[in-house]
């Protein structure tokens, strides 16, 4: 089990493996590939990102997970 703060507990391992991936430049696609899971899944999960981060686009959601220390 991982060990959270008060900002890790909103988002999955998972979503937060993607927001580390999409700050890292990846694309969905590779996304996808690399944590095998379709293009819809990734979207799916960075849809719940973005809402639990209240952002509307994921230079913003990146923005806000590097400043809660999410990543």
């Amino acid at each position: 089990m991982v060990h959270r703060s008060a900002p890790f507990f909103l988002l999955s391992d998972q979503q937060i493996t993607i927001i580390k991936y999409l700050s890292n430049g990846l694309t969905v696609k590779q996304i996808a590939s690399k944590m095998y899971l379709s293009i819809n899944g990734v979207n799916y999960h960075k849809r719940q990102i973005f809402a639990k981060l209240d952002a509307k686009t994921s230079t913003e959601a990146i923005s806000i997970a590097k400043s809660k220390g999410i990543i």
